[in-house]
């Protein structure tokens, strides 16, 4: 998983989603959305159980668009403050089998 190179509290918004000039810093290859109401991007998830992990993404705000379990990885839609560092993203969930999250 990526590291913020600054504080969690200073990548946050007011509202505690992560703010996007942070996360265009920390993940420079991230197409992000030109609409400023626009609040998720195009992921490819990577994760040891695809279907196991499936639902705790979806709880989280992950939209399924594809998904190849055999090859263990998947894509859609996820939240911008997923991205956070910690707990606040989904980097919390690598002891549950996430691998890795790519911009696509």
């Amino acid at each position: 998983m990526y590291r913020y190179a600054t504080s969690p509290a200073a990548a946050t918004g007011s509202k505690g989603t992560a703010a996007p000039a942070t996360l265009r810093a920390a993940f420079p290859m991230l197409v992000m959305p030109s609409s400023a109401s626009a609040s998720s991007v195009l992921v490819r998830i990577t994760a040891q159980d695809v279907a196991a992990l499936r639902p705790v993404l979806e709880a989280r705000g992950f939209v399924t668009m594809a998904e190849k379990a055999s090859l263990h990885f998947m894509e859609g839609q996820l939240p911008i403050s997923q991205l956070a560092p910690g707990p606040a993203g989904i980097e919390a969930l690598a002891p549950r089998g996430l691998l890795g999250v790519r911009a696509v």
